[in-house]
């Protein structure tokens, strides 16, 4: 296949080679994948997006050049591991132009227990110009995102915030057993527990009260490290 394509409105995932044409993602079209691809340039409105079914951690391959128009996005999924972090990303053989194109980061389960982590997403062996826009779009409720751009990489800088486990209850019996959560994510030298070791993700949070309910709440220490899937929308939904 030789032609140059063009996605629009579609999804197209490439997981083996394609070389020989060059890809325009354009109005609401999807690059993914982990295969090889010639020259590529997402539109406005397109979305580029490593990874596959298989591996949603993987790296897409630009073997030529990439450029991220205004308005485009690329599209990152991640996982925690604790203190250590998995994601997708792309890797640009060729030059990279980013002209304010937007960062999408999507967390899916996992356990985000560390204080800081720094996700690689974009490395460009080639010049890279440009920049991304400096708000990063993330699902992570109790980490803030940030973008740096450096000789020639782009990561996603992921920090604690402030918000408190206990902000985003909406129920007393919630609210109550967050408050302990927030006063054993404070004080680790105490009960032994890793700082921000309830940083969550929004979507696929656990329910806070499916873990930690009547004596469990006394024991707290000894359970807290499986609580690491809390979200404003399952604390607020939890009964």
């Amino acid at each position: 296949f030789s032609a140059n394509s063009t996605v629009y409105e579609g999804l197209l995932t490439v997981n083996g080679e394609l070389t020989a044409s060059d890809i325009s993602v354009a109005h609401r079209g999807i690059l993914g994948g982990t295969g090889r691809l010639a020259d590529v340039n997402v539109l406005t409105n397109g979305v580029l997006a490593p990874g596959s079914s298989a591996d949603p951690y993987g790296t897409l391959t630009v073997n030529g050049n990439l450029d991220l128009d205004a308005g485009s996005y690329l599209w990152i999924r991640a996982r925690g591991d604790k203190a250590k972090a998995s994601n997708s990303r792309v890797q640009v053989r060729g030059t990279t132009n980013i002209d304010g194109a937007k960062l999408v980061l999507r967390a899916n389960n996992g356990e985000w227990t560390g204080q800081k982590y720094g996700l690689l997403v974009l490395a460009s062996e080639g010049a890279l110009t440009g920049a991304f826009n400096e708000k990063v779009d993330t699902d992570l409720a109790f980490l803030d995102a940030t973008v740096n751009q450096a000789e020639g990489n782009v990561r996603i800088n992921l920090a604690r915030n402030n918000v408190s486990i206990a902000s985003v209850a909406t129920r007393p019996a919630t609210q109550a057993l967050a408050g302990v959560l927030d006063v054993l994510t404070n004080r680790p030298a105490t009960v032994g527990v890793a700082p921000a070791a309830f940083t969550a993700h929004q979507a696929w949070a656990t329910r806070l009260n499916t873990h930690l309910t009547g004596a469990a709440a006394a024991a707290a220490p000894a359970t807290a490290g499986t609580l690491t899937e809390v979200s404003s929308d399952g604390l607020s939904d939890a009964d």
